[in-house]
Order: C-alpha cells, then sequence, then structure tokens
C-alpha cells in the first residue's frame, strides 16, 4: 500500500455500514506529513445528518452483533487482530506519516493493538456468564449487551482504541457497540 494514495482515498471520507462514503460537508480537517509539512489528505467535519446516520447504523450493528454467540465474537475478533497482523507495516507507515512518530514505535503500538484484540476476544468468550460465589449454585451471572456506548479515542488506528480505551475491548467482546471519533490532531487515524 502506498501511504499517500491511501491517504487520497480516504480524503473527504467516512466510514459507515462497513464502508467509506464521501461526505457531503465542505469543511475539512488537513492531514499533515509533520515531517515534510505537506498536505497528505483531508478529512472531512461530518453534517449533522451524516453523524445521525453514523450513530443509527452504529445501533443496527451493534444489535446485530449482540445476537452472535460469545464464541463467534471472539473468532471475529480473532480474524480482525489477523488481518491487523498481516497489515502492521501499513498500518505503521500511515501512523508514522501523520503523527511523524518513529516507524518503530507506530509498529509497536500496532502490536499491542493486536495483542489487546486478542485478550479481549477471550475475555468475552471466558465471561459471557459466570456463577456468583463459590457456594451457590444455579445463580448465573449472564453478561447481557443493551446498546451502543460511545467513546472518543485520541487515536483510532484500527485497534488502537481498544488498546486506548480499555473498556471498549471488553464493550466489543461482550456485545456492545461502540463508536470512536476523530482526533483533531490526527484526523486520518479515526477514518481509517
Amino acid at each position: 500500500m502506498d501511504a499517500v494514495k491511501e491517504f487520497s482515498r480516504l480524503s473527504r471520507c467516512y466510514f459507515a455500514g462497513g464502508g467509506f462514503r464521501e461526505s457531503s460537508s465542505g469543511t475539512v480537517l488537513p492531514v499533515i506529513d509533520p515531517a515534510t509539512a505537506q498536505p497528505l489528505g483531508e478529512i472531512a467535519e461530518c453534517t449533522a445528518a451524516e453523524i445521525d446516520e453514523v450513530v443509527a447504523l452504529a445501533g443496527e450493528a451493534q444489535r446485530a452483533w449482540r445476537r452472535e454467540s460469545a464464541l463467534e465474537r471472539a473468532e471475529k475478533l480473532h480474524q480482525a487482530a489477523a488481518t491487523m497482523r498481516l497489515l502492521l507495516p501499513e498500518i505503521a507507515e500511515l501512523l508514522t506519516r501523520e503523527m511523524g512518530k518513529p516507524y518503530k514505535e507506530s509498529a509497536d503500538e500496532v502490536r499491542w493493538s493486536i495483542t489487546a484484540t486478542d485478550y479481549y476476544a477471550e475475555i468475552g468468550r471466558h465471561d459471557i456468564g459466570h456463577v456468583v460465589g463459590p457456594n451457590v449454585l444455579y445463580v448465573t451471572d449472564l453478561i447481557s449487551p443493551r446498546g451502543t456506548i460511545g467513546r472518543s479515542a485520541a487515536t483510532a488506528a484500527v485497534g488502537a482504541a481498544l488498546r486506548k480505551a480499555n473498556i471498549s475491548g471488553a464493550t466489543i467482546a461482550g456485545g456492545h457497540g461502540t463508536t470512536a471519533k476523530q482526533s483533531d490532531i490526527e484526523p486520518a487515524l479515526a477514518a481509517n
């Protein structure tokens, strides 16, 4: 993947309903490479209608997600971690280009996100229900997903939201939904 082409592809887009859509907003946030001060792209400041659409679609996705078994959710989270492993060099380059951090730190951040995603997949599988107290028979605490939970993440590069906002990983594994707000400092990371 060419980082400049990827930033260009994402320019003026937002993610909703499983895909990228071009925003109708005329307001954009520039994505600047701090090493060169050259523009990489532009991230749309979504309209109120687009935000409402994203929230509604997130609610629909969460309702479908909670119908999945803990085992199915765990497997999907493990698949997401495997995809991050495959894309590690590309994701790390995008982080480096937008944030200016050394490539090794970017790659480490992606690795930590992969580890967190795998960890929360297993926590979700394990904690779907458990017996309360050592001597109590037939009393089970069943964790039941209730709705979308909003989260704000400074950087949401694929799984970084899972690592930076620890509750999000457990929330997703437990069948809840989560959202990430893009950062004004690194706007392209949330879009990615």
